[in-house]
């Protein structure tokens, strides 16, 4: 009887410490995410690039502007696989160095922190200058995977953006920006004028 006893109280206390762990890690991300629009509200752009994952930022923003290279450039599709293949990387050339330029993780925490960009930029990034309340931020987030929880936010210039969180060593970082239309289309544009430049 004791035995059983013992056995079923491990039970309810292994049961317990899952449950504290899951609520734990469900709760995180919604912390994280509090304490990155406190560091942006306040304007604090060098705590808001603490929590910035630059590596995926980068490779984020390559993708989203490679796609839409392709998918906007007439005839693309119609082209060999090794033409697609050699566009896709004079394209890709092309864009690490407006990532270098335009896109770099630190401009990114000025637009998040509610700094304008500089009047002789080409490349316009949303500003976001009202981050809301807690309720707000809770109501507008959720989880898109087991690792990865995403934040939908208005700006001024272009509407509705989401950021992207994934969990890491250091915790949730901000893995990506979803670029709206318009800062895609400026990019392209950007693209094809070096690309026949070049």
């Amino acid at each position: 009887m004791n035995e059983q006893h013992r056995r079923r109280r491990w039970s309810r206390l292994a049961l317990v410490a899952i449950l504290v762990l899951g609520l734990g890690y469900w709760a995180s991300p919604y912390v994280a995410l509090a304490r990155f629009a406190g560091a942006a509200r306040s304007g604090n752009v060098a705590e808001v690039l603490e929590r910035i994952d630059a590596r995926r930022l980068r490779a984020s923003f390559a993708r989203q502007i490679v796609r839409a290279h392709a998918a906007t450039e007439p005839g693309f599709l119609s082209l060999p696989a090794e033409a697609r293949q050699g566009a896709s990387i004079a394209a890709a050339a092309y864009v690490e160095a407006m990532l270098a330029e335009q896109l770099t993780p630190e401009l990114v925490a000025q637009a998040l922190s509610g700094r304008p960009a500089a009047a002789a930029r080409k490349i316009e990034l949303p500003t976001i200058r009202e981050w809301g309340n807690a309720w707000e931020l809770f109501n507008a987030a959720g989880f898109t995977g087991p690792a990865a929880f995403a934040v939908d936010l208005a700006t001024d210039e272009f509407g509705q953006i989401r950021l992207v969180f994934r969990s890491s060593v250091s915790g949730w970082l901000l893995a990506s920006v979803v670029l709206p239309r318009q800062t895609i289309r400026q990019i392209i544009d950007e693209v094809r004028a070096r690309l026949k430049a070049g």
